[in-house]
């Protein structure tokens, strides 16, 4: 029973041993038990039904104690009715405070508060909202590190908001480093102080849990959600890549979980949804993004047929389009984001990244097409399939109708992919010294026969992989028409020729 709300409680706690030592040590010794520590409490931090914990302080200079005690206390004050846990009533107060901040006052934007030095994490609100919130923290003993947690949950409903990603980032640093980073006079597990924590250790890995998931989620969309031409958004991307980091560390450090996903990882993961995603974008849309980004004319797409927007068995103007879009993916790649994203310099090159994805499902398409035209350039016009597919596109497959490609614009657009391939693929590590698919793709000049040899990439490979030993390509394993352009396109390999002289070549040996 108290009658002044200033008065103190004060717990000390001690290892009792109830055995023949123990009860002659009584005998001889004032303090015959362990002292394992003491905490003081404030009445007038007590309300309601609580289950607080408190950490056990010193009693004197030569003490040696560590840990925290948790107490259940139940407190009924005369001529009030019962009150909620002054723990429950901050939260409430944090969280009310920070609705009517973000969204009534700030239409949904969080205001970020101005605050330098050392305790800059600790300021969550503008002066008069602070004030209140410190003014009863300090009044009914709420701890500043469950300041932070009920902040940082506050925030991870905004954590999309800009600059709000390096807010969480640094307060999840600071809550790291409290629970973390033991000192000399403590020998307590980060895991222990952490169950120690007020906020409620379950509630707080929930918490982080379903952020982690979340910001997962986004990075998958990095181009979208943070788009290269905002420098604030770019910002907060990599905010978000440290605020992961920070989580990854408290599953370590704190939680001391074993094998948590590391961060690089998930992020490199994160990367590569987004660019198949993005191929897939740019592969559907091809002809509508060309013409936005490169064509100044907007009417020449409109005169596009339908049937001709994606691959077409007309002609061969699809590839080059999309072998631009891509160079623009990586390049954007390159310069905007891996800047950015250069937290994991060893684990993650978002540049090379990017390529090493597009060319993947560039060359998977493109093998699979040229494939496809292969087989309708062989078929008899009754037994040609009346559609083929690639990816969401439907081709028509009805070939005798139309006016099929030349040698020349195949020739072309194999020029094409190998300059992509060499400007941005061959040094990359999986395919350093190896011999690209694309050239063994099949290809048959329109106006040859299904009985003429067949005149196809592989044929020119010591021509467009000059650098690359093909030993599965000898000239004797050849046709002796075949040979004969064998022959040809190593000599234009030597002396540096240039298209023209090799499509004279061609047209040459197709007479």
């Amino acid at each position: 029973e108290c009658h002044n709300s200033s008065d103190r409680i004060k717990v000390r706690v001690w290892d009792e041993d109830d055995d023949i030592k123990s009860r002659v040590k009584q005998r001889l010794k004032r303090e015959s038990d362990d002292f394992l520590g003491q905490t003081i409490i404030e009445v007038r931090t007590l309300s309601g039904e609580m289950d607080v914990w408190y950490n056990l302080e010193k009693r004197t200079d030569k003490s040696a104690v560590s840990g925290a005690i948790r107490l259940q206390i139940s407190v009924e004050i005369k001529g009030e009715e019962k009150v909620a846990p002054y723990h429950v009533q901050y939260t409430c107060l944090h969280e009310n405070l920070f609705h009517h901040l973000t969204d009534i006052q700030g239409s949904g934007v969080v205001k970020i508060p101005d605050a330098k030095g050392d305790d800059a994490w600790k300021v969550y609100f503008d002066e008069t909202g602070q004030e209140i919130v410190d003014e009863f923290a300090m009044r009914y003993g709420i701890e500043s590190i469950y300041q932070a947690m009920t902040h940082f949950a506050c925030l991870s409903s905004k954590y999309m908001c800009p600059g709000v990603p390096a807010v969480m980032s640094t307060l999840l640093a600071n809550i790291n480093a409290y629970y973390a980073h033991t000192t000399a006079s403590t020998n307590v597990s980060a895991s222990d102080r952490f169950s120690a924590s007020n906020f409620g250790k379950e509630r707080f890995v929930k918490l982080l849990d379903q952020l982690h998931n979340s910001l997962r989620i986004d990075l998958s969309m990095y181009r979208n959600n943070f788009p290269a031409s905002s420098r604030e958004r770019l910002q907060d991307l990599k905010s978000t890549v440290d605020l992961l980091t920070s989580i990854t560390f408290f599953r370590m450090k704190v939680q001391e979980l074993q094998s948590p996903p590391r961060a690089s990882q998930v992020v490199k993961d994160c990367v590569k949804a987004c660019l198949n995603s993005t191929y897939e974008y740019i592969f559907n849309n091809c002809q509508e993004l060309y013409s936005r980004e490169y064509q100044t004319d907007p009417n020449k797409a409109q005169d596009v047929p339908p049937e001709e927007q994606g691959p077409c068995i007309k002609n061969l103007d699809f590839w080059p389009k999309l072998i631009t879009l891509i160079v623009s993916i990586i390049e954007e790649d390159k310069n905007s984001y891996a800047p950015v994203l250069n937290q994991f310099p060893q684990e993650l090159a978002v540049g090379k990244i990017s390529a090493e994805v597009m060319w993947n499902l560039f060359a998977q398409d493109m093998k699979y097409a040229m494939e496809v035209l292969d087989k309708l350039i062989s078929l008899e016009a009754s037994r040609a399939p009346p559609v083929f597919r690639i990816r969401l596109v439907l081709l028509s497959g009805e070939h005798e109708k139309h006016r099929l490609c030349k040698s020349a614009d195949y020739m072309n657009l194999h020029f094409k992919v190998k300059w992509l391939y060499n400007e941005y693929v061959c040094d990359l590590p999986p395919f350093e010294g190896k011999v690209p698919e694309y050239p063994a793709a099949k290809l048959r000049p329109p106006h040859q026969k299904s009985g003429a040899p067949v005149l196809g990439f592989a044929c020119l490979r010591h021509l467009l992989l000059p650098a690359v030993s093909c030993p599965g390509l000898p000239s004797a394993g050849l046709t002796s028409e075949a040979r004969i352009v064998h022959s040809a396109c190593s000599e234009l390999s030597d002396s540096g020729s240039r298209l023209n002289d090799l499509t004279e070549i061609l047209r040459s040996f197709s007479r």
